[in-house]
Order: structure tokens, then sequence, then C-alpha cells
């Protein structure tokens, strides 16, 4: 699972896909979008720039759906049949991993734990923000800000600050970080998970499997990470 590519969308086939649907759509190039819930106008997009990467959120948000239904979901019921520690086996992966910090692996186990005993909240409360803490560290660790001025005080940036940092990063799967940041991250044009969790706006059925799946697959792919100093030429 760690290095297999077809578990995530290949962010430029969505790029690419996003543009056509937009030439081809003559009411998307003449009229706005709205992102309505409740009623409500949350967002409203005017640019093309703007329309495009809405619609690109969208297809993302479709496609890693898609996959979590076709796939994930017969991996993980294999897994669980046919080897029952599993999870025994997760922890042990992430174990090694280098850019996990051990003090966060006691604290994913229980979330791997609770997945297992289908208990989804507690699994999901847990993961969505052990990620998010790997990937802050990570930036730590290289040398990143986290931190900026808001009004006269210095304070953590919060993730759709920080998350456009993590592009700099050579080597960094740019499927991956896609993947990431419209799944949980971003505020204008994704599911924006991270932050419906965050601020108590999800409903019951929005703590599901396939949620948490996508919440493992996330570790499984970060855990293999190194960093490497570059070489001064």
């Amino acid at each position: 699972m760690s290095f297999d590519k077809n578990l995530i969308p290949y962010y430029e086939n969505i790029v690419q896909e996003a543009t056509s649907d937009y030439k081809k759509s003559i009411s998307k190039q003449i009229f706005s979008i709205s992102i309505i819930e409740d009623e409500i106008r949350l967002n409203q997009f005017f640019t093309e720039e703007e329309k495009i990467k809405f619609i690109i959120g969208r297809k993302s948000q479709q496609n890693y759906n898609l996959i979590n239904k076709l796939i994930l979901n017969r991996l993980f019921d294999k897994l669980e049949k046919k080897h029952p520690t599993y999870i025994t086996s997760l922890n042990q992966f992430l174990s090694f991993s280098e850019i996990i910090n051990n003090d966060r692996l006691d604290i994913i186990a229980y979330g791997f734990q609770a997945f297992q005993n289908k208990q989804f909240i507690s699994a999901i409360h847990i993961l969505v923000f052990q990620i998010e803490g790997i990937l802050r560290d990570l930036l730590e660790k290289i040398g990143l800000m986290q931190f900026s001025y808001f009004g006269d005080k210095m304070r953590r940036k919060m993730p759709s600050n920080f998350f456009s940092e993590l592009y700099q990063i050579e080597g960094f799967d740019k499927n991956l970080l896609n993947f990431i940041d419209i799944f949980l991250f971003n505020i204008d044009c994704g599911e924006n998970y991270r932050n419906k969790l965050a601020h108590g706006l999800l409903n019951i059925g929005d703590f599901t499997k396939e949620k948490t799946q996508l919440l493992i697959l996330i570790l499984i792919k970060l855990a293999p990470y190194v960093i490497q100093a570059k070489e001064k030429k």
C-alpha cells in the first residue's frame, strides 16, 4: 500500500480533466460557481482560475472516494479476514518511520485499535490530528517556519496556511500532497474534513469506515519518507 501509486488520484490527470470540463461548459465560463451548505453561500468563484481549482477539488474527491469504494474496502476486508493481526503489523511498520515521532506512535495505535473495533468516531478524532501533527513535525525538522504574526503576536499557522510549504520539499509526491490537502485542509475547494471535525460541523454519517481508511492510507504513505540533507555544490 505504501508504494502503490494507484491508491491516490493522479493530480495532473485531474487538472487536465477539470480544464477540459471547464472549456466545454459555456455555463461554467459565463456564470460564477457557488458552494452552498444549508442554504448558506459559503464561497463563490468568479475567475477562470478559481473555477478550475474548484472543479479540481470536486474531481479529486470523486476520484479518491471511488478508489476507496472499489479498492480500499476490499483490501481492508481481506486484511481483516486473512491477517487478523494486521493492526499489530501496521503499528510495527509505522515504528520504523523517520518522520513519525515516537510519542505519536502510542496515540496512533489507539486510533488503529478503535478502527479495528469499528469505533470510527474515536479513530477519526485521533488520526486526523496525528496526521496534522506529523506534517507540522516534518516542517520543523527541515527548518520551515510554522509560525507567523497575527496582529502583534506570533502564533502557529493553521493547516490552510502552512500546507503550501510542504510543496517546497523536494521529493514529496505531489499526488499525495494534493490528496491530503483536498481531503483534510483545503478550505476553498476541498472536503475540508479536518476543519469541519475541529469545529464540530460533521454529522454522525460523516464518521465512517471509509473516511478512517483514507486516514490510515495517508499514514501508510507518509511513513516511508526520510529526511536527507542536500549536498552543497
